[in-house]
Protein backbone atom coordinates (compact mmCIF):
# COMPACT_ATOMS: atom_id res chain seq x y z
CA UNK A 1 0.00 0.00 0.00
CA UNK A 2 2.91 2.36 0.67
CA UNK A 3 3.93 2.17 -3.01
CA UNK A 4 0.48 3.35 -4.01
CA UNK A 5 0.52 6.13 -1.41
CA UNK A 6 3.97 7.15 -2.56
CA UNK A 7 2.71 7.50 -6.13
CA UNK A 8 -0.28 9.54 -4.94
CA UNK A 9 2.08 11.75 -2.93
CA UNK A 10 4.30 12.28 -5.96
CA UNK A 11 1.30 13.18 -8.12
CA UNK A 12 0.08 15.59 -5.45
CA UNK A 13 3.52 17.22 -5.32
CA UNK A 14 3.62 17.62 -9.11
CA UNK A 15 0.13 19.14 -9.23
CA UNK A 16 0.98 21.48 -6.35
CA UNK A 17 4.16 22.59 -8.10
CA UNK A 18 2.28 23.24 -11.34
CA UNK A 19 -0.34 25.20 -9.41
CA UNK A 20 2.31 27.30 -7.68
CA UNK A 21 4.04 28.05 -10.96
CA UNK A 22 0.78 29.03 -12.66
CA UNK A 23 -0.36 31.18 -9.73
CA UNK A 24 2.96 32.89 -9.02
CA UNK A 25 3.10 36.62 -9.67
CA UNK A 26 5.01 37.38 -12.85
CA UNK A 27 7.61 39.40 -10.95
CA UNK A 28 8.80 36.32 -9.02
CA UNK A 29 12.37 35.36 -9.92
CA UNK A 30 11.67 31.66 -10.47
CA UNK A 31 8.70 32.47 -12.69
CA UNK A 32 10.92 34.34 -15.12
CA UNK A 33 13.51 31.55 -15.06
CA UNK A 34 10.84 29.00 -15.94
CA UNK A 35 9.73 31.17 -18.85
CA UNK A 36 13.35 31.49 -19.97
CA UNK A 37 13.65 27.70 -19.80
CA UNK A 38 10.53 27.24 -21.93
CA UNK A 39 12.00 29.61 -24.50
CA UNK A 40 15.49 28.07 -24.45
CA UNK A 41 15.45 24.28 -24.00
CA UNK A 42 18.93 24.04 -25.53
CA UNK A 43 20.37 25.67 -22.40
CA UNK A 44 18.07 24.21 -19.73
CA UNK A 45 20.98 23.13 -17.53
CA UNK A 46 21.96 26.71 -16.70
CA UNK A 47 18.52 27.23 -15.15
CA UNK A 48 18.96 24.41 -12.60
CA UNK A 49 18.57 25.52 -8.98
CA UNK A 50 21.84 25.64 -7.04
CA UNK A 51 20.69 22.77 -4.80
CA UNK A 52 20.47 20.44 -7.80
CA UNK A 53 23.85 21.44 -9.21
CA UNK A 54 25.62 19.55 -6.42
CA UNK A 55 23.58 16.33 -6.78
CA UNK A 56 25.56 13.41 -8.27
CA UNK A 57 24.60 12.77 -11.88
CA UNK A 58 23.40 9.23 -11.15
CA UNK A 59 20.63 10.70 -8.96
CA UNK A 60 19.28 13.03 -11.64
CA UNK A 61 16.62 12.41 -14.25
CA UNK A 62 18.17 13.75 -17.44
CA UNK A 63 16.25 14.02 -20.72
CA UNK A 64 17.47 11.50 -23.27
CA UNK A 65 16.36 9.63 -26.36
CA UNK A 66 16.00 5.92 -27.12
CA UNK A 67 17.89 4.61 -30.18
CA UNK A 68 19.15 8.17 -30.58
CA UNK A 69 20.81 7.96 -33.99
CA UNK A 70 17.96 6.36 -35.94
CA UNK A 71 16.63 9.48 -37.66
CA UNK A 72 18.35 8.57 -40.94
CA UNK A 73 16.93 5.05 -41.22
CA UNK A 74 14.95 4.54 -44.43
CA UNK A 75 13.60 1.63 -46.44
CA UNK A 76 16.95 1.67 -48.27
CA UNK A 77 19.00 1.15 -45.09
CA UNK A 78 20.87 -2.12 -44.66
CA UNK A 79 19.91 -4.64 -42.03
CA UNK A 80 22.10 -4.17 -38.97
CA UNK A 81 25.06 -6.58 -38.80
CA UNK A 82 23.62 -7.92 -35.54
CA UNK A 83 20.10 -8.16 -37.02
CA UNK A 84 18.14 -11.39 -37.12
CA UNK A 85 19.24 -13.82 -39.84
CA UNK A 86 15.68 -14.06 -41.19
CA UNK A 87 15.69 -10.31 -41.87
CA UNK A 88 18.97 -10.58 -43.74
CA UNK A 89 17.58 -13.43 -45.83
CA UNK A 90 14.36 -11.57 -46.65
CA UNK A 91 15.70 -8.04 -47.08
CA UNK A 92 15.33 -8.34 -50.86
CA UNK A 93 11.55 -8.10 -50.29
CA UNK A 94 10.75 -4.39 -50.32
CA UNK A 95 7.92 -4.78 -47.80
CA UNK A 96 10.36 -6.28 -45.28
CA UNK A 97 12.66 -3.25 -45.59
CA UNK A 98 9.72 -0.83 -45.26
CA UNK A 99 8.40 -2.55 -42.13
CA UNK A 100 11.91 -2.85 -40.70
CA UNK A 101 12.59 0.87 -41.25
CA UNK A 102 9.28 1.91 -39.69
CA UNK A 103 9.90 -0.40 -36.74
CA UNK A 104 13.53 0.66 -36.22
CA UNK A 105 13.29 4.44 -36.56
CA UNK A 106 12.50 5.92 -33.16
CA UNK A 107 13.75 9.49 -33.65
CA UNK A 108 12.66 12.08 -36.19
CA UNK A 109 15.43 14.53 -35.27
CA UNK A 110 19.17 14.24 -35.88
CA UNK A 111 21.66 14.59 -33.02
CA UNK A 112 22.07 18.36 -33.43
CA UNK A 113 18.32 18.96 -33.31
CA UNK A 114 18.02 16.69 -30.26
CA UNK A 115 20.70 18.69 -28.43
CA UNK A 116 18.93 21.92 -29.37
CA UNK A 117 15.71 20.44 -27.95
CA UNK A 118 17.46 19.86 -24.60
CA UNK A 119 18.38 16.17 -24.86
CA UNK A 120 21.50 15.42 -22.81
CA UNK A 121 22.04 11.68 -23.08
CA UNK A 122 21.91 9.32 -26.01
CA UNK A 123 21.05 5.63 -26.16
CA UNK A 124 23.50 4.08 -28.63
CA UNK A 125 23.42 0.75 -30.45
CA UNK A 126 27.03 0.23 -31.41
CA UNK A 127 28.06 -2.66 -33.65
CA UNK A 128 31.01 -3.68 -35.76
CA UNK A 129 30.16 -3.29 -39.44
Amino acid sequence: MSGFLGKIGTLFYIFALIHLINCAPSDQHYGSELQDLADDLENWMKFLPDAIKSVPINYLAIPGTHDSFTSDITKDSEVSPDGEDILKQLEWLSIVKVVMANWSKTQAYDVTAQLQAGIRFFDLRVCNN
